[in-house]
């Protein structure tokens, strides 16, 4: 047990540095063994799980971390200023400082770019084990850091407010709302809570009914008092903007987005290299070399990545080969089974990422386009140019692929060069200009951070 006097804000500064951070959230979990001795399905399910496990912070990942580990010290410092009026708060709720223009932190972005798993890092990063001696008598109170909660899990707004109030010690009986509401806020105050995330808000409501619940939902758990981060896929974020200007306001005016990894990135190399360790030899994938391609194939997208890798070992054991390598995952690419991540993919490469040709879904809600520095996406736009033919190749059907080389061969090797030095004047141009607004977009988060 750690007993301190000033446990509030001091249980956080420590966490301030950038490596600390990374270590604390970094999840590596054990090489994967002998997967050729079970059925081949079985050993799919095994690689797609552990590989969803890793966790290997990025740049983009520890700014937000960051960022919301100092909004949670700010918070700290304005809410308990000594043990008298800690004291005096716990016993009289009606002492207990409010946060009368709060604003919700809206994290959003792509599905599969890892908004959960950072909500699930910024858990590993505040777990600690400190207490707080308020003397006369009490024994030393456990602090809490934080409260996550998850809608896929939990979507009604009572039994989440039931749980916020009461921990697993549920009470009996029909209590009202703004009861449970007073109950979490205070509870919040004595266990030192600093933050509150809410997971997958999209499952709040489904229907016409959908845009009123989860704006009231949401307000109501803002205005529990606390630094609120709720995340969502770009689809909800969309209809809140529908709301009036006073939701809106609340809810759309402090957004994170996150965004895919560029494939010039050591960030975006470690990981496949993390996936590397963790499948085990027969992944024969070279990270410098192929990390433009996948990227091709992937956008960028963690979870889109873990599926083509999984596809490609199915298609391995079905062909019974011994390795995948970059070949077979071009073919795993034009499979049936990585089917919608292409059209996605296709989509997002084919037009910026505010566009209003994209679906609600693909499309940010957000002007990215928020900082004019220039990243230096030359080499981006390059490589996203020269994988653009191969990812269309790969997607043609074996008798496509068959009347192409059969055009190849009459053609002559002319023709076949010429093929390869042209593409549409509007993907190379709408590749170039996503790949441009992602990094000044990743800039001006950047600069935000700092800022704050």
């Amino acid at each position: 047990m750690r007993v301190t006097q000033n446990p509030w804000v001091e249980r956080f500064v420590q966490l301030l540095d950038e490596e600390v951070i990374k270590n604390k959230v970094r999840c590596r979990p054990p090489a994967l063994h002998n997967l050729d001795s079970l059925a081949p399905l079985a050993a799919e399910d095994r690689i797609c799980t552990a590989l969803k496990k890793i966790y290997e912070p990025t740049q983009q990942d520890y700014i937000i971390l960051r960022g919301l580990l100092e909004r949670a010290i700010g918070f700290c410092i304005d809410r308990y200023q000594d043990g008298r009026s800690f004291t005096e708060a716990i016993y009289d709720k009606t002492k207990i400082p409010r946060r009368l223009d709060a604003r919700a932190i809206c994290l959003t972005g792509l599905g599969g770019i890892g908004k959960s798993e950072l909500i699930k890092a910024l858990g590993r990063l505040l777990a600690s084990e400190t207490y707080v001696d308020i003397g006369s008598g009490h024994k030393p109170i456990l602090l809490d850091p934080y409260w996550t909660h998850n809608f896929r899990r939990q979507p009604s707004l009572l039994k989440t407010l039931r749980e916020l109030a009461y921990g697993t010690d549920l009470p009996r009986g029909r209590i009202d709302v703004s009861d449970l509401k007073d109950q979490a806020r205070w509870r919040a105050f004595r266990d030192g809570t600093a933050l509150m995330a809410a997971d997958e808000c999209q499952f709040i409501s489904f229907g016409a009914s959908a845009n009123t619940k989860v704006t009231n939902t949401l307000i109501s758990l803002l205005y529990l008092d606390l630094p609120f981060v709720y995340v969502s896929n770009y689809n909800l974020i969309h209809l809140l903007k529908k709301r009036w200007q006073q939701e809106r306001d609340r809810l759309l005016c402090d957004p994170i987005v996150m965004l895919p990894e560029l494939a010039d990135t050591d960030d975006w190399r470690n990981f496949i290299d993390e996936c590397k360790r963790v499948a085990g030899s027969w992944l024969e994938i070279d990270a410098t070399k192929d990390a433009g391609q996948l990227h091709g194939y992937t956008f960028g997208v963690r979870r889109m990545l873990v599926d083509l890798f999984c596809v490609g070992y199915r298609l391995m054991r079905q062909r019974k080969l011994k390795a995948v390598d970059i070949s077979l995952i071009k073919d795993a690419y034009g499979s049936v089974m990585y089917s919608e991540h292409r059209r996605d993919v296709e989509q997002l490469l084919s037009h910026p990422p505010a566009s209003d040709s994209l679906p609600d879904d693909l499309r940010c809600p957000f002007d990215l386009q928020l900082d004019h520095v220039k990243q230096g996406q030359g080499g981006i736009r390059r490589q996203e140019q020269g994988n653009s033919r191969g990812i269309l190749e790969a997607a043609l059907t074996t008798s496509e692929k068959k009347e192409l080389d059969e055009i190849r061969a009459s053609s002559g090797v002319k023709m076949s060069e010429e093929r390869q030095g042209k593409r549409p004047r509007r993907e190379r141009a709408n590749a170039g200009e996503l790949m441009e607004s992602m990094g000044q977009a990743r800039s001006a988060l950047n600069r935000k951070t700092i800022r704050s």
